[in-house]
């Protein structure tokens, strides 16, 4: 699994922070582990970047969104 974060400055002097999650999974095996965490996932990862923008004292303008 990779877990990947970017920081992309924007014209306002803002900037835009993409965390991004993907696994390569190994047979069947992986696929389970990832589906069997997926709830888990879908908190945990909004939660992280939440936590990210309280660090930091910045407010989230928007998102997160989730792409597939």
């Amino acid at each position: 699994a990779i877990l990947e974060f970017r920081l992309t400055p924007l014209t306002d002097g803002g900037a835009e922070l993409t965390q991004t999650a993907r696994l390569l999974p190994r047979g069947l095996p992986g696929l389970a582990y990832w589906y069997a965490l997926s709830p888990i996932h879908k908190r945990l990862y909004p939660g992280m970047l939440r936590a990210i923008a309280a660090a930091t004292g910045k407010p989230i303008l928007e998102g997160p969104e989730r792409v597939q």
